[in-house]
C-alpha cells in the first residue's frame, strides 16, 4: 500500500518517551504512529455509526462515587462490572451491550471525570 508523508508536531517529552519506546520495540516511530491512528480510526467509529454494540470500558481513578453516579444513570445499556481497589486505586472493567450512541455517552460521562483513565474498546467490528 502505498505511504502519505506529513509533518506532525507533537511536544519534546512525547517525541521523547516515542522514542524510547520505538527503541525497545525495535521499530520506527512511522509503525508505531500508524498503528497509534489506526486504532484510534477504529475506535472512534464505533462512535460515528449507528449499531448495536459491544464494548468494554477500563477505568482507573481515585474516586469511586462519581463512577457508581454516572452507571446508575445509565438508560438502554446492558451492563457488566468487575470492580476492584489497590491502594488508593478504584478500578472497574465494564462490559457494555447496548446502542452505540448510549455507549458513546457513556464514555463521554467517564471520561469526564477527573484523575480518571478510561480506555474503551470495540468487541465487534461494524
Amino acid at each position: 500500500m502505498p505511504k502519505r508523508k506529513f509533518g506532525v508536531s507533537i511536544s519534546d517529552s512525547l517525541a521523547e518517551s516515542l522514542d524510547n519506546l520505538c527503541s525497545v520495540l525495535g521499530v520506527d516511530r512511522s509503525s508505531v504512529v500508524e498503528r497509534a491512528i489506526g486504532n484510534l480510526i477504529v475506535e472512534y467509529s464505533h462512535h460515528l455509526v449507528s449499531h448495536e454494540c459491544l464494548a468494554l470500558l477500563a477505568i482507573v481513578c481515585s474516586e469511586e462515587e462519581n463512577i457508581q453516579d454516572i452507571l446508575r444513570d445509565v438508560r438502554d445499556i446492558d451492563v457488566t462490572q468487575i470492580h476492584n481497589h489497590r491502594g488508593n486505586k478504584c478500578t472497574q472493567v465494564i462490559i457494555a451491550s447496548g446502542p452505540s450512541d448510549k455507549i458513546a455517552e457513556l464514555y463521554s460521562k467517564l471520561n469526564s471525570i477527573e484523575n480518571c483513565r478510561v480506555k474503551y474498546m470495540a468487541l465487534h467490528d461494524i
